[in-house]
């Protein structure tokens, strides 16, 4: 008997996952009818291959699976693909794909079908491990938001678990550190940093405002133009306050307040001191 006909009647609808599974799954599901070269259904049992393409003719292939032993019934089948082995997800990363079919090891018909957006939704799932790539529209979040280390306990380096929301943030050179805002630069490891212009250099640190510069480590400063150079557990707030090689210091306020090579002390606020 010869197949001269495979007639689709509803071609590569994705395979949905319900919303308690961990990932969707890498499969589809492949409907077609087979028949002969007279137009009569086909029954029995065939092995039918699935392979696809990165062309309509010739090309790549870039995944291929059997399935054995199909059953047709009035010439219909119904199968999934990928479930012995998974599509990978580069597949649908928005280059043209063509699935071909053999049947019985013969010669593979002569029409690929050109894999449509439906399949396309499961590249969601390149959010869960994502190695790379850019949400350029706006993204609404309902609940928490998290992010995931980006290299193993003991192997991180510059560039490495950092979180960055705004415009013209650096955090090429931190580790393990945040900045939200607008063009923060921040050089350290486990810093904090929310507002604009602010330069953080400390480790350990947090700066909260506007054009500060925090250096040492284990500081924290509020405010505006405030700088901590060489000092390590020092707490400024205000605008054009010093802390300079101290250590464990409080400027709680004011403006132009300096402390210079001192440790445990304070000013509270007022100017000048």
């Amino acid at each position: 008997m010869r197949i001269s006909k495979l007639s689709f009647t509803s071609i590569l609808v994705l395979a949905l996952a319900t919303l308690a599974m961990a990932t969707i799954p890498h499969t589809l599901n492949y409907q077609g009818r087979v028949l002969d070269n007279t137009g009569a259904p086909v029954t029995g049992q065939m092995d039918i291959t699935f392979t696809i393409y990165d062309a309509e003719t010739g090309g790549n292939i870039l995944w291929q699976e059997t399935l054995n032993q199909i059953s047709l019934d009035d010439g219909l089948f119904s199968v999934i693909i990928g479930e012995m082995t998974p599509i990978p997800d580069y597949i649908m990363n928005g280059q043209a794909a063509y699935i071909g079919v053999r049947l019985d090891g013969s010669t593979e018909m002569p029409t690929r079908s050109q894999l449509t957006s439906t399949p396309y939704s499961f590249r969601v799932n390149s959010v869960d491990g994502a190695e790379g790539g850019n949400i350029v529209s706006s993204v609404a979040i309902d609940g928490n938001f998290q992010v995931a280390w980006s290299a193993a306990k003991g192997d991180r380096g510059p560039g490495d678990n950092i979180f960055n929301v705004g415009t013209n943030n650096d955090l090429s050179t931190a580790e393990n550190s945040m900045a939200i805002g607008t063009d923060n630069t921040v050089t350290s490891i486990n810093s904090f940093v929310i507002g604009q212009g602010n330069n953080m250099q400390g480790n350990r640190s947090v700066a909260f405002g506007l054009d500060n510069t925090v250096g040492g480590g284990d500081n924290t400063v509020f405010g505006e133009q405030n700088i901590t150079t060489g000092s390590e557990n020092c707490f400024l707030a205000g605008e054009y306050n010093r802390i300079i090689n101290s250590g464990s210091c409080f400027i709680g306020g004011g403006k132009f307040d300096t402390m210079f090579t001192t440790i445990y002390s304070f000013i509270g606020g007022g100017r000048f001191n």
